[in-house]
């Protein structure tokens, strides 16, 4: 501790006493909490709850764990020091009630390190508005002096958490409780951001219970409810539910849907904090974010064909195969209509609209050529196309496939028989592109158009 310079008291609690700190040599403010129990062993330390939690949970909206220290058998957690103070300061200071936006991005946060709690094996058991702490407009849950781990055997304490934000399995005292009872917390501190009261304010537990019944009205489907309360001698009063929308003026229909979500008495019917972060409260009556400005993206040009000047090809728009192709006539409108790939309102001279003409045939033959090459690969056997119709690089080769058998024009095949006989079976044989060096003895090689038999290359 001599490291560090106190400058003020923070807090006073049950377990501890928080004090603002400065480190000597950094600089850094700090928050230091000095446990009111004395500690004569340093494994009593290092298992406790708090700090085992605290070095497993490391996320933005969990207040974070800096160092432990131990001296003349007093303990003392040095934490991140959060500038400004925890929520229950924050409204007691404002004159005007929190914008719902303001009040979804506090939620938001609440349930994101709950998340992030209960997924690592964790529930916080005394969630209330003095343990969370804001700092640059980011809210950390603090104070984990009640933590227990959800894997935990029962009988949990009966007494967790302040009384308002008590959930009714832990009224009921209930030995079996987990992570829900965070869930109703939240629900609790939400409704209390519309209007800066607590929703149920007791002053004991059997009026506390009296205060949640007045709100939510009689408990129904849940039964461990009125065994848990035969067992306190305690019978539930019946009473219809409030209009919370009349008691949160402010709320919108999604934000009342969340609380009453989360405040649902059996706990097994609260979302969890993933399934709350997903409602649409959180979707709903956000401003999409501004894109920024689309960057021109290049169009694909395909190489200049013979005889026409590439100057002109980058005015020309160019489709694949199959798909519509603006006409040549459609240049015409150049001057005042629009056509694709040309600026409207641009002027061309005739010169300039014959050479784009000319190019959109050249394109279009070459489109009709990429489709006699579709069509031949679509034959049962593999064909060699008529010399200079199809480019020889555009033929790939295709290994075992059985040719069909070739028919003369007279309707026969090579061997004489009709060729509507079947043909002896013969081995499949690999047939070689024209680019190949050379061909199957055994293939027959037609055009694939009008059945000719073609010679042998070779």
């Amino acid at each position: 501790m001599n490291r560090y310079k106190v400058l003020r008291m923070l807090g006073d609690g049950t377990y501890g006493s928080v004090i603002q700190a400065v480190h000597k040599q950094t600089g850094q403010i700090v928050a230091i909490k000095k446990m009111k129990k004395k500690y004569y062993m340093w494994e009593e330390c290092v298992n406790l709850r708090e700090v085992k939690s605290l070095m497993k949970l490391q996320h933005v909206n969990i207040v974070r764990l800096l160092e432990v220290i131990r001296q003349d058998d007093s303990l003392y957690f040095v934490m991140e020091y959060a500038d400004g103070g925890n929520m229950f300061q924050v409204t007691q200071k404002r004159d005007k009630f929190l914008p719902e936006h303001k009040i979804r991005n506090m939620i938001f946060q609440i349930l994101q390190g709950l998340h992030f709690m209960h997924a690592n094996g964790y529930f916080h058991r005394d969630i209330k508005p003095e343990n969370i702490l804001i700092s640059n407009d980011v809210l950390k849950i603090a104070d984990f002096g009640l933590a227990r781990e959800i894997r935990s055997r029962p009988p949990f304490t009966e007494y967790v958490s302040t009384r308002w934000y008590r959930a009714p399995e832990v009224l009921l005292r209930s030995p079996k409780y987990s992570s829900p009872i965070d869930i109703w917390a939240v629900g609790t501190i939400m409704a209390e951001l519309y209007t800066f009261r607590p929703l149920f304010p007791g002053n004991s537990e059997v009026d506390e219970i009296h205060k949640i019944v007045q709100v939510l009205g009689t408990p129904t489907g849940w039964d461990d409810c009125f065994r848990l309360s035969a067992k306190m001698n305690f019978r539930f009063p019946q009473a219809q539910p409030a209009d919370l929308e009349k008691m949160l003026g402010a709320a919108s229909p999604e934000g009342l849907d969340l609380i009453e979500k989360m405040l649902a008495y059996n706990p097994t019917l609260r979302p969890t904090a993933m399934q709350a972060l997903q409602h649409p409260f959180f979707s709903m009556h956000v401003s999409p974010l501004k894109q920024p400005n689309p960057v021109p993206r290049p169009v694909p040009q395909r190489p200049p064909a013979h005889g026409v000047s590439s100057k002109f090809t980058e005015a020309i728009h160019y489709t694949t195969p199959g798909r519509h192709q603006p006409s040549a006539s459609a240049a015409n409108t150049a001057t005042g209509g629009s056509t694709k790939g040309i600026v409207a309102g641009t002027k061309l001279s005739s010169n300039t609209l014959q050479a784009i003409q000319q190019a959109r045939a050249t394109l279009a033959a070459a489109s009709a050529r990429n489709s006699m090459v579709d069509r031949m690969r679509g034959l049962g056997s593999r064909v060699t196309p008529i010399k200079g119709l199809v480019p020889d690089s555009e033929v790939e080769s295709v290994a075992g496939t059985r040719p069909k058998r070739a028919v003369h024009e007279n309707g026969h095949g090579q061997d004489g028989n009709p060729g509507n006989q079947a043909a002896k079976p013969a081995r499949a044989p690999v047939i070689h592109s024209r680019s190949s060096s050379r061909l199957g003895s055994r293939g027959v090689v037609g055009d694939g158009i009008s059945g000719r038999v073609l010679p042998p290359i070779g």
